[in-house]
């Protein structure tokens, strides 16, 4: 992809937003595609890993490493800033974080790389008609996956479970904390295990299994 010097970069601009398992990093387009030439800041950080398979982020870091990088480009962006029409943000598809009822964080991020709830994941294929459950969501029982992600903390952790008000991806905790309204996407629902593919709509028996509700 070419880029374009900052003068010659055609309005709208946008500002895209990249949150990844091993920086975070923020830039800007202009309104034909073009990269603009260096609007871009990058921070670099590392999950938290474990021999026994944990792969962790802290949620409030990954979000100010997203905030500082968002003000840098905004500061190379220079007398263009108003020219920004539009904002597109991508990350990781598949997460899970808790939060209590204030919507403070109760674990970590908790990485598609993440392996700690394979055996849970076996155990849940066994337990039901995985074919089924696999037509009906679109995804197998997985350590990547949310089922065998709360089927493990429910297991391992009983007292994170009980502090845990809401599920989320970061995708969703990052939205909260930019806009202040927690909502998800039909795109970052699906990549979940817990969709029903069907309806667009969360999956009643699956979640009754795992003992969360829809809300």
């Amino acid at each position: 992809m070419h880029d374009i010097g900052l003068a010659e970069a055609t309005s709208p601009l946008i500002l895209a937003i990249d949150v990844g398992t091993s920086s975070v990093r923020a830039l800007l387009f202009d309104g034909r595609g073009a990269q603009v030439r260096d609007s871009e800041h990058q921070l670099r950080h590392r999950l938290a890993t474990t021999h026994d398979g944990g792969a962790t982020a802290d949620p409030d870091v990954l979000v100010e490493l997203v905030f500082s990088c968002i003000d840098h480009a905004l500061a190379n962006a220079q007398t263009r800033r108003d020219d920004i029409g539009a904002v597109a943000t991508t990350t990781f598809w598949h997460s899970l974080m808790g939060v209590d009822e204030r919507l403070v964080p109760t674990t970590p991020v908790l990485m598609w790389s993440d392996t700690r709830s394979g055996e849970d994941a076996r155990q849940l294929a066994s337990d039901v008609d995985a074919e089924r459950l696999h037509a009906e969501t679109g995804c197998r029982f997985h350590s990547s996956y949310w089922p065998a992600k709360l089927r493990w903390l429910r297991r391992v952790s009983p007292a994170t479970w009980r502090a845990t008000h809401r599920w989320l991806s970061f995708a969703d905790y990052l939205s909260w904390r930019i806009h202040g309204e927690l909502t998800t996407s039909i795109s970052m629902a699906s990549g979940t295990g817990l969709l029903n593919a069907n309806g667009a709509s969360w999956h009643e028996p699956l979640l009754e299994r795992l003992g969360v509700t829809a809300e």
